[in-house]
């Protein structure tokens, strides 16, 4: 069956946070006073021939809004200020994930309307096959990237065939250009119809094409490839900074609501308003109502809730995680003209990374032993983590599922118990003993047993969760060791395959499903950073088989009844991660002159979930 984006798909999600109507013709629209200055002088056509042939309709979420304005936000540094643009740097619609994340989740899994979502930004129509082996898609007709140009079919085909893969780019692929272990295919039917073809049935397939991950502009990027370039190498271009817009922000062309012009690392980042941006209100009003987006460099949480209090931030939940300011910005809302905003629906954790095969041959031995894994589980006391970092507000537990999720089941919380003397009698069973009582845990060679958790400092909420988890495996005998750096530098440790346990703190994966199954989170050959084996473990290698099953199944039931099963095999056999804790609610802070932001709202991706395009500025101030 052939289906529109923005009536058959979303008009069925009722209850979703946003909906998208049809597109189609609306006759004449309107445009920002700053696009209009810039027409009448000749240097940008008419709005009617930027927004496409056939925009995307959206319906705010309050009332029609005003142009004008400059949205105020605020980053720990200028990258942490390009990453909060790049959510609207591509093709995605609210923040880069094609999914449109359901309240509802337990109905919208009932109601298979998992399989097939479709970032609705720049695709109208798409049709599987009858096994789900192909995808159709038919994109709007005129639209452009954010220099004009047109977006194409020819955009997708290249960026499939010569970026995601390009074995020279991906030696192991990337997750958007593979299913089942094998490169999607991608065929050209005309300029606005492409076929995209996987290996298995995937009627997921359309998530690993629809967001800004997949699309590169050819007439910008091929200038850095190597095969178009001689004058290039292939580390030149998965190195280049131009292709993210970093070194020469405003290059590279969008098509997200807002342009990156300026990255500045002590004045932060500072975007404006695409004049392509193929999004209209229901009246015909091209979006963004804002023209422009800042987001200041601060130096940490506390300098930036004194900037809330002082009513300089306008909205933020991004790097607001943990509630050490709550009390004080709660206190002073009157005083700084805003809202203190609780979301919850995220199921925001904080978790730990496990990588089997680190350089040390030792840990590498242990890593493989089930066993020693649910120990560290049990050498976390997570109530005490829970009550000296987050209020007691969250919940302590194994699982990354949330407790209200339709995929939750007790069996999760198996390793999730503090029991500190069950961990020693694990260690001593795998022939760990601290044989000169210093506290510390040694192998038979004698070596100490040393675990390094890399944390990064641009995520506050890190390093002190961190920093607790070291402290507790030192007591069970553990000498472990914090390495606090950037972001940037543990990825590329996990490039490197040189890491052991990395620290995240984010929203849950199960929320995010569907796309969470890539046929890659436990691909022996995965494309995820740091997670090649060259020697699986057979538990892993049956979550890699049970993961095939999921990602095949075209049956709702079925899929719900995989999924769970997959969770419960991940707590029950630590096979990637050691859930520490759930359900965390997210701080969002909203400035009161802001229009079209809700009350209550999914924290899965905070602001950028509640579609910030159609957010407006209803007056200004000093």
């Amino acid at each position: 069956m052939r289906r529109t984006i923005g009536v058959t798909i979303v008009a069925a999600l009722a209850g979703l946070l946003a909906g998208v109507s049809a597109y189609g013709d609306m006759g004449d629209y309107q445009e920002a006073p700053m696009l209009t200055e810039m027409v009448k002088a000749g240097t940008l056509p008419p709005v009617e021939e930027r927004v496409s042939e056939e925009p995307l309709v959206r319906e705010v979420l309050g009332e029609i809004g005003r142009y004008g304005g400059t949205l105020r936000r605020w980053g720990p540094d200028a990258v942490d200020g390009w990453i909060q643009l790049n959510y609207y740097r591509g093709l995605g619609d609210a923040g880069g994930f094609g999914f449109i994340i359901p309240y509802d989740l337990a109905g919208y899994l009932n109601d298979g309307l998992h399989f097939g979502g479709l970032d609705p930004l720049y695709a109208k129509e798409y049709q599987f096959n009858d096994d789900f082996t192909e995808l159709t898609i038919w994109h709007r007709r005129g639209i452009k990237w954010s220099d004009g140009h047109p977006l194409t079919a020819d955009d997708i085909v290249w960026s499939m065939n010569e970026v995601g893969n390009d074995v020279n780019i991906h030696p192991n692929g990337t997750w958007w250009s593979r299913s089942g272990g094998e490169p999607i295919k991608v065929e050209k039917i005309d300029d606005h119809t492409v076929k995209y073809i996987s290996a298995i049935p995937n009627p997921d397939l359309t998530l690993n094409v629809s967001g800004p991950w997949a699309v590169y502009p050819r007439h910008y990027a091929e200038q850095f490839h190597p095969k178009f370039n001689s004058d290039s190498t292939y580390e030149q271009f998965r190195n280049n900074t131009e292709l993210r817009f970093m070194d020469d922000p405003g290059a590279m062309p969008q098509i997200g609501p807002w342009v990156v012009t300026e990255l500045d690392p002590v004045e932060g980042a500072f975007a404006t308003r695409n004049p392509y941006y193929p999004v209209v209100d229901t009246a015909g009003n091209q979006l963004p109502y804002i023209d422009n987006v800042r987001i200041r460099v601060l130096a940490d949480q506390q300098v930036a809730a004194l900037s809330v209090i002082q009513g300089q931030i306008d909205v933020q939940g991004r790097n607001m995680q943990g509630f050490q300011n709550y009390q004080v910005m709660k206190e002073n809302e009157a005083q700084g003209d805003y809202q203190v905003l609780i979301w919850k629906g995220g199921a925001f954790q904080g978790y730990l990374k496990l990588f089997f095969e680190p350089s040390d041959e030792n840990l590498k031995k242990l890593m493989y032993q089930v066993d020693f894994r649910r120990a560290l589980s049990l050498a976390i006391d997570r109530d005490e983590i829970n009550e000296a970092l987050y209020f007691g507000l969250a919940q302590a537990s194994g699982t990354m599922v949330g407790r209200d999720s339709p995929f939750y089941d007790s069996r999760m919380e198996a390793y999730a118990k503090f029991d500190p003397d069950q961990a020693k009698r694990m260690f001593a069973q795998l022939g760990l003993e601290d044989a000169d009582g210093d506290g510390i845990l040694q192998y038979p060679n004698g070596d100490n047993v040393v675990i390094v958790i890399d944390t990064p400092t641009d995520r506050f909420v890190n390093t002190p969760l961190a920093e607790m988890v070291v402290r507790q495996w030192r007591d069970a005998g553990i000498d472990a060791i914090l390495n606090a750096v950037k972001r940037s530098v543990i990825f590329e440790k996990m490039r490197a395959y040189d890491t052991q346990v990395v620290m995240h703190w984010g929203p849950s994966l199960q929320v995010s499903l569907p796309w969470v199954f890539r046929s890659g989170g436990y691909n022996p050959d995965s494309q995820t950073l740091g997670t090649r084996y060259d020697n699986p473990s057979p538990e892993f290698l049956a979550a890699w088989e049970l993961e095939q099953e999921l990602i095949s199944s075209t049956d709702p039931e079925t899929f719900s009844r995989l999924t769970k099963d997959l969770w419960i095999m991940e707590a029950e056999e630590v096979t990637s991660w050691i859930a520490i804790t759930s359900d965390f609610p997210v701080i969002v802070i909203r400035h009161n002159r802001i229009g079209n932001l809700p009350d209550v709202a999914t924290a899965q991706k905070m602001e950028y979930s509640a579609y910030p395009d159609q957010f407006y500025i209803k007056y200004e101030v000093e």
